[in-house]
């Protein structure tokens, strides 16, 4: 990899994991930067620039031609926000500037870096304390001012921004003590008050005497520290490639000894290679070169080492291989997905599990080796089971259904795509099974998927009353199924035989859902008059067959005008949970409407298609000895005319009433509803109390008679 397209690599990751997009389409504000080591471009208004010629020390200064970067790597030829540089961890980077006149131009360290000595301003400028100060103001009152920053990264930094804000008119200068004061206010600001952001460097810092620089001519996979792929240089920790493929290395610091293991050979270099072909100098930093040719098989390292050090400070390690596409098949490094509109995988998760009656579900893979390459060129075999039928295609493109229920191919595995159908045979039938794609013979996809087929039925359920004189929505609910009972998607009309003075009419607004129950837009007209009508729906299903639903009584009712009370049992046992049922009946004893809609896209009932049992106040529920489960609230509403509420009976034995009143309803009075509450079988006070009168009785009745029995005795 060229230092050119390592530039350009580095600009692309970083700006892009910045979220601020491509440098290759980000405008330039003024003059760009020159690429790496070219000569310093040319101040410009409002534009930070970076110097981009490097030296073994930084230089400042007030001259733009001069200033020189210490350990720069790479930088993006942009100027503007989204400029980008990588340096060394312990380089420092020079930028420099040309302000406005009478304006306040600030370099912002947020976090990461410090400035160092040799920070220069043409007039007026804020003390820069080397390795502590992390802004630096300038201004002028009499013409557009140059200014240069040397900038260090902290110990530990990875990365860090470089920002500049300009600030038009800071005051009206006329002298030095102005501009003093100028330099004061911008540097004792907010960031927010320091103008406007016109220039932002996103800098990384990769490690001394670390490689800048990796690339090969053939590579089967490339890995960063954590494991993730990448293609930026610097950052390359390990790699697979082919025997006899070439690998290109720079280091970042001038004299760093580059070592590679027994198996692989430093075939050419800039500097003299020593050690037989297994060490050499890399003498200028970032642009000594180093081949090195992978010459057998096997695990190998290339280390580097500073210049008459012993520790190493980087290591790559290089897994050499027979051949890239030798490797065996890898799940995790493939790409696989089941779709209705073919597209390339980019996934291993199915966008869809099936398709509808007449469609094409396609497997989209894309299948590698554990070196992340394509498998080697080889007869893939596609095969469908229950009958449905398939094609297959090579390349990034759609394949044609065959007549079959099997389909091959011969090519290489990136691109291999199956498209799978119910064909002749299964025409608006229902479909499903197991889709496999086979390597050589053998298998690598297994996919379970289904085709829904033809309407077979349609269900209408779960009516609700719906208000005379208009429509109510959220009436009902419909779903219509294929053969095998999966739904499906269906237009229902009503059946206009079943419709008359009562029910008006049944609206259809949406089709049946393929994926659940549908509830919304399902409307019923009623008439004037309140009532019942059996009534009934139909479709027309692809093969052309009339599908008619089940019939249905549905009913049409007023609002609330008198309403009745009652209880499931008679008599409750303690402990046990007493049921309350408020029926709510309209002018004619019907069963009051609700709860609907009184609009088709409403996702919910609403209060004017549904009867509520107190809009202000609460209905009152009150019986002795009974806790109610759920509060009664303003909320409630009667579910086709019926409102039930649960209360837990107490242990105290007795009967009772309990009295309901909805306060809401002045046609009607409040009722009371009787309710016993049965003993538990345990001897109560009152009870022993009445055996212990009952034994004393017995006993006075028993000393009675023996007295009785006695006198008699003694009148013998």
């Amino acid at each position: 990899m060229s230092i050119r397209t390592l530039r350009k690599r580095i600009a692309l990751v970083t700006v892009s994991a910045l979220g601020v997009g491509f440098l290759s389409v980000a405008p330039a504000n003024g003059a760009d930067n020159a690429a790496w080591g070219g000569n310093n471009a040319a101040t410009a208004a409002s534009v930070m620039n970076i110097a981009t010629q490097t030296a073994a020390a930084a230089v400042g200064g007030t001259t733009f031609a001069n200033l020189r970067s210490e350990g720069l790597i790479a930088n993006s030829t942009a100027s503007n926000t989204t400029a980008t540089a990588v340096m060394r961890a312990d380089g420092k980077i020079v930028v420099y500037l040309t302000g406005v006149t009478d304006g306040g131009s600030t370099i912002n360290l947020p976090s990461g870096a410090t400035f160092q000595t040799g920070t220069d301003c043409d007039k007026t400028e804020s003390v820069v304390t080397a390795g502590t100060s992390t802004r630096f103001a300038c201004v002028d009152d009499s013409a557009a001012l140059l200014m240069a920053a040397v900038i260090a990264p902290n110990s530990g930094t990875t990365s860090f921004t470089i920002d500049y804000y300009q600030k038009a008119a800071v005051t009206t200068l006329n002298d030095g003590s102005q501009e003093v004061a100028a330099v004061a206010t911008l540097m004792a600001a907010a960031v927010g008050e320091l103008g406007t952001l016109t220039g932002r460097i996103t800098v990384t810092v990769i490690p001394t005497n670390s490689f800048s620089d990796f690339t090969s001519d053939t590579e089967c996979s490339q890995l960063d520290s954590s494991g993730a792929a990448t293609d930026i240089g610097y950052s390359v920790a390990s790699t697979t490639v082919p025997l006899g493929s070439t690998m290109v290395v720079k280091s970042s610091k001038a004299a760093d000894v580059l070592t590679v293991s027994p198996g692989l050979l430093i075939t050419s270099a800039t500097n003299t290679i020593t050690l037989s072909g297994q060490s050499v100098p890399l003498t200028t930093e970032n642009v000594s070169t180093a081949t090195v040719t992978a010459a057998t098989v096997g695990s190998f390292t290339m280390t580097l080492k500073a210049s008459g050090g012993t520790a190493t400070t980087d290591t790559i390690y290089v897994t050499v291989v027979t051949g890239c596409t030798l490797g065996t098949y890898s799940l995790a490094n493939s790409l696989i997905e089941l779709q209705t509109t073919r597209a390339a995988a980019d996934s291993l998760v199915d966008e869809v599990a099936g398709t509808v009656n007449g469609g094409t579900l396609y497997l989209s893979t894309r299948l590698r080796n554990v070196y992340g390459t394509a498998l080697a060129s080889g007869t893939w075999v596609a095969t469908a089971t229950g009958g449905a039928v398939v094609g297959i295609v090579a390349g990034d493109s759609t394949p044609t259904l065959t007549a079959a229920s099997t389909a091959a191919t011969t090519a290489t595995g990136d691109y291999i795509t199956v498209a799978i159908g119910q064909g002749a045979n299964l025409e608006n039938k229902p479909w499903s099974g197991t889709i496999t794609i086979s390597y050589n013979g053998t298998t690598l996809v297994t996919k379970n998927a289904a085709i829904t087929g033809d309407i077979a039925s349609v269900v209408l359920s779960s009516p609700v009353i719906a208000k005379t004189g208009g429509n109510t929505f959220r009436a009902f609910v419909s779903n219509a199924y294929d053969s095998n009972g999966s739904r499906v998607a269906a237009t229902l009309l009503p059946v206009a035989s079943s419709l008359g003075s009562v029910v008006q009419n049944l609206i259809f607004t949406n089709a049946t859902s393929a994926t659940a129950d549908t509830i919304t837009g399902n409307g019923v007209t009623c008439g004037s008059t309140a009532g019942k009508a059996e009534v009934q729906a139909q479709t027309t299903n692809a093969a052309g067959a009339t599908i008619l639903s089940n019939k249905w009584t549905q009913s049409c009712a007023g609002g609330l005008l008198t309403y009745k009370a009652s209880l499931d049992k008679a008599a409750y046992n303690p402990g046990e949970v007493a049921v309350l049922t408020v029926e709510g009946l309209d002018s004619n004893g019907n069963r009051v409407f609700g709860p609907g809609a009184d609009a088709a896209g409403d996702a919910a009932a609403d209060a004017d298609r549904s009867v509520a049992l107190g809009s202000t106040t609460a209905a009152s529920l009150s019986g002795s000895f009974l806790t109610i489960v759920t509060a009664a609230a303003t909320t409630d509403v009667f579910v086709n005319g019926l409102k039930t509420y649960r209360f837990v009976v107490g242990s105290t034995a007795g009967d009772y009433q309990l009295a309901v009143n909805l306060s809401q309803v002045t046609t009607d009075s409040a009722k009371t509803v009787k309710y016993t509450i049965n003993s538990t079988g345990e001897i109560t006070d009152t009870e022993v109390y009445a055996a212990i009168v009952k034994l004393i009785a017995s006993i006075n009745s028993q000393i009675a008679l023996l007295q009785k029995q006695l006198r008699k005795a003694n009148r013998r």
